[in-house]
């Protein structure tokens, strides 16, 4: 289970998930509303398992390290 943190704002909310070396943004947009779940956002980023397909999804960090090497 990741650790999330949730900051709102006037227009838009941000998601990150802190478990990480480095910080990485899940939901940075429109505002999620006053009685957001972070358990069930959190099961809701879970990827199904497909045959074929990468094992890992390149993150999005908010400071990109190195060592991850370049994702875009």
């Amino acid at each position: 289970m990741s650790q999330l943190v949730h900051l709102r704002g006037a227009t838009f909310d941000l998601v990150g998930d802190v478990d990480s070396s480095a910080p990485t943004v899940v939901h940075w947009g429109r505002p999620l509303g006053p009685g957001t779940d972070l358990d069930s956002f959190d099961a809701a980023l879970v990827r199904p398992a497909v045959a074929g397909a990468l094992a890992t999804v390149a993150p999005v960090s908010i400071v990109p390290l190195h060592a991850d090497g370049f994702v875009g």
